[in-house]
């Protein structure tokens, strides 16, 4: 009687053909099927290599099971790595338990960071719009220019051309800051517990913690914002408006920072991990040994 080892060609495509656990386990399968289908009273008129066949794709269907399992649960790890698949153990991470990293969340963070300002994947452009005497609007795409007097909405950094995104004017009055600062001002401070006298007795000092200078720079902007009110401006489409209107005969220009609807495949940095690992089915898994499946 012939046997697994002994028969050439025994399966499809041989994937486990010289895995030891598999041969002797398929000439066990042989007694298995044909008692499931009956054979000890019906004759069962199948040959070995046609049960050979459906073992060799069994253990596969087994394999996909278990690398899909483990690939749903490390997604968020595996994402932007480099894909490919390979049969030997150290070719692919089918039987590496990969660490955790945060990788998944910044990547999903990012976005935010670039509209609050404080980071992300894609840059902000400043640009400024010479202002014209008595007008008071000024068309965003036709008038902000970069220094070298170029129009930013046709940047080649905005390809394909895409709305514009304002996200800071540059257009207040100027404020001298000293009188929010003045440590010899006994005005409005909230630790005057820690007052000592000093050389002068007409004149007392004030110890000051770093956060009441943070508190009253907070202060003077708000003031600047709510209290005088004639300097401000309002978008309207495609349109600025500023207040007050321009009356001098040399206004100066106003900037603004602006930036591009992002292109989730074409970030401002160089990010490669865009080519790598996209889903489930570019996770660089391959076939399991059956020794190390079983």
């Amino acid at each position: 009687m012939s046997t697994f080892a002994f028969t050439r060609n025994p399966t499809p495509f041989g994937f486990f053909d010289t895995d030891a656990s598999f041969q002797t386990e398929a000439d066990g399968m042989i007694t298995f099927v044909k008692r499931k289908l009956g054979d000890d009273i019906l004759s069962v008129e199948l040959t070995k290599k046609q049960m050979w066949g459906c073992f060799e794709e069994a253990a596969l269907e087994y394999g996909r099971v278990i690398n899909e399992a483990d690939a749903k649960s490390q997604i968020s790890n595996v994402l932007g790595m480099p894909t490919g698949s390979g049969d030997s153990l150290t070719a692919d991470g089918s039987t590496l338990f990969p660490r955790q990293t945060l990788e998944y969340l910044l990547r999903m963070a990012e976005p935010y960071g670039s509209t609050a300002g404080v980071g992300g994947s894609y840059n902000a452009v400043s640009g400024s719009i010479a202002l014209v005497k008595n007008q008071q609007d000024y068309n965003i795409y036709d008038t902000l220019k970069d220094t070298a007097g170029n129009l930013i909405a046709s940047s080649s950094n905005n390809t394909p051309r895409t709305k514009l995104k304002i996200l800071d004017v540059y257009h207040f009055s100027p404020q001298a800051a000293y009188r929010f600062f003045d440590t010899t001002s006994a005005i409005n401070y909230m630790n005057n517990e820690f007052s000592f006298e000093s050389f002068t007795p007409e004149t007392v000092f004030y110890v000051l913690p770093v956060f009441e200078d943070i508190l009253r720079a907070g202060q003077m902007d708000i003031s600047n914002r709510v209290r005088k009110s004639n300097y401000s401006y309002k978008i309207m489409g495609e349109n600025i408006r500023i207040f007050p209107l321009p009356t001098a005969d040399n206004p100066k220009s106003l900037w603004i920072k602006v930036a591009f609807a992002p292109n989730p495949l074409s970030p401002s940095i160089e990010d490669n991990t865009i080519y790598g690992v996209s889903g489930l089915y570019t996770v660089p898994y391959g076939r399991l040994s059956y020794g190390v499946s079983n």
